[in-house]
């Protein structure tokens, strides 16, 4: 017992110093958003493999969810998931992505996102954006992806694509 427990303290202590440290590095940018009730849920999901080589944003996918509210709403929401490679030559290859909202990047930003880095085989990730309402009328929302650099390969596969919109 007394050997288990010691090693539950061990791994509090490396999870609270590695929790402090991130906390304290993501204090600076972190956001808070309460939303409300669903107002709309839309999905979109495909098992066709893509691969992308372009340094400059792309389209990857335009969700065609034109989300016409009745009422106004406070936040849309969209998660992507996805299984992803992000192969080269080199030892350092980055890939991002980014959502649009009516042509306008989602929080975390304008400049994307790393999803995936240096992985030569399939592995899955996700990212959710956010944006801040009131929204009323049509929105329509895009992924965007490019490489980090020439000779960067972004495999993208068995992706889902959920926008969620909260009054």
């Amino acid at each position: 017992m007394y050997v288990f427990a010691r090693k539950m303290f061990y791994l509090v202590a490396a999870l609270v110093a590695v929790t402090s440290s991130w906390l304290s590095a993501a204090t600076a940018q972190e956001l808070g958003f309460k939303c409300g009730a669903t107002i709309e849920s839309n999905l979109a999901a495909s098992t066709e493999k893509r691969e992308i080589t372009s340094t400059s944003f792309v389209q990857f996918h335009d969700t065609k969810f034109d989300i016409t509210l009745g009422t106004v709403g406070d936040c849309a929401v969209v998660l992507f998931t996805a299984e992803t490679a992000c192969k080269g030559t080199s030892t350092n290859d980055t890939c991002y992505i980014r959502a649009l909202d009516n042509g306008v990047p989602m929080h975390p930003g304008p400049n994307g996102a790393v999803l995936d880095s240096e992985s030569q085989r399939p592995s899955a990730h996700a990212l959710a954006w956010v944006t801040r309402g009131p929204l009323s009328g049509t929105h329509h929302f895009t992924i965007e992806v490019p490489v980090g650099k020439i000779g960067t390969t972004f495999v993208i596969d068995n992706w889902t694509i959920h926008v969620q919109l909260f009054s």
